[in-house]
């Protein structure tokens, strides 16, 4: 693999163009190890964010960025950022901060907490946050797990499939774009939609693109086992809620390997198991 191109389209000290270019060569030489070929490492970093250039019917799509979404003073001295992008967790933010909709209101209650405390209390209630701390206060408060583990659940027969078919169980970017890679390889991705929280349409548009779609509600049991119908004609099983989501739901590894001999389980979490931080929201999550 050859790259071009020199990375420097945001200012910021993550190469986003590095991270995002060296996954896809990867992927590519997974699919082809025999393939030649060079890589736009600016090109690359517009994927990291392709959801801001999507068209709808030739016309730009509204950046899914909230107002209120940002970076706020806590009493403490310290800051807290807060994702408020989708309106559930937007709501439940402004209901336990007792705010008004505005950043200046959000601000001066915001101010009246200490970070810690304001981050729990937002993770407790639904709501989505993450404080700002130095590298090192991350690496002391996260285990230093690989970025990819794999585990054998148990034997099946050799399946070979030309076009491996995945049940893609996601929603917003990283499980949808996981989903999309492997639909771009030649897999036939189906992508089970939630109707309780949708993504929002640029979201949608980028990461869903190649996909079947079909909307599922998994509390009606007609509909949780239209999804066990299509795991049962699945290769791979790609989750991305945050831990624990798939178990409640009888949909854990375990258990679908056991219903599908040979079936792959994937899962993605914004956090390590076992962390400080684990089960709690991440980008993807109700």
């Amino acid at each position: 693999v050859s790259f071009t191109g020199a990375d420097d389209l945001y200012p910021s000290v993550f190469q986003a163009g590095h991270v995002t270019g060296v996954a896809l060569a990867a992927a590519q030489l997974a699919h082809d190890p025999s393939r030649r070929f060079t890589l736009d490492l600016d090109h690359a970093a517009l994927m990291s964010e392709g959801y801001r250039h999507v068209l709808l019917n030739g016309a730009p799509v509204a950046a899914p960025r909230d107002p209120l979404t940002g970076f706020y003073a806590t009493g403490d001295g310290r800051q807290i950022f807060l994702h408020v992008n989708f309106p559930h967790h937007r709501n439940r933010a402004l209901a336990l901060l007792r705010a008004e909709a505005t950043r200046e209101a959000l601000q001066a209650a915001i101010a009246e907490w200490k970070m810690p405390v304001l981050d729990a209390a937002l993770s407790a209630a639904g709501a989505l946050s993450a404080p700002v701390l130095p590298p090192e206060e991350w690496r002391d408060l996260t285990h230093h797990l690989p970025l990819v583990t794999i585990e054998k659940i148990s034997d099946s027969a050799p399946i070979k499939a030309q076009a491996p078919r995945v049940v893609d169980f996601t929603r917003v970017l990283a499980g949808p774009t996981c989903g999309r890679l492997l639909a771009e390889q030649g897999a036939d991705v189906t992508r089970i939609d939630n109707p309780l929280y949708p993504d929002l349409i640029s979201y949608r548009l980028d990461a869903n693109r190649d996909k079947k779609e079909i909307t599922l509600d998994l509390r009606a049991p007609d509909q949780h086992k239209q999804l066990l119908a299509l795991v049962d004609q699945a290769d791979v099983f790609l989750q991305a809620y945050r831990p624990g989501v798939a178990e409640a739901l009888s949909l854990s590894a375990e258990t679908l390997c056991a219903q599908r001999p040979g079936l792959i389980h994937a899962s993605l979490s914004a956090y390590d198991e076992g962390s400080v931080f684990s089960g709690r929201r991440g980008f993807d999550s109700a």
